[in-house]
This record gives C-alpha cells, structure tokens and sequence, in this order.
C-alpha cells in the first residue's frame, strides 16, 4: 500500500508540473501574439 501512496504522490507531482510548464507556455505564447500584433501590423 505504501508503495502506491509514494507512486500516487510522484505522478501527483509529474501532473503538477505539467500543467504549471502548459500555463507558462501558454502565457509566453499570448505574448508572442500580442507583440506580433502590434508591431507587425
């Protein structure tokens, strides 16, 4: 049981992380757009 707690918690950890890089790069990107908006029009 213990074994499936500690590999809950890694995958926990695993998801964590991945949805906090989607959010940053989802963040870089609109900026991206942003400034291609303004400056390439």
């Amino acid at each position: 049981m213990a074994e499936q707690d500690e590999m809950l918690r890694e995958h926990q950890a695993t998801w964590n992380g991945f949805v906090k890089l989607m959010a940053v790069s989802s963040a870089v990107i609109a900026v991206i757009l942003i400034l291609m908006g303004i400056f390439l029009v």
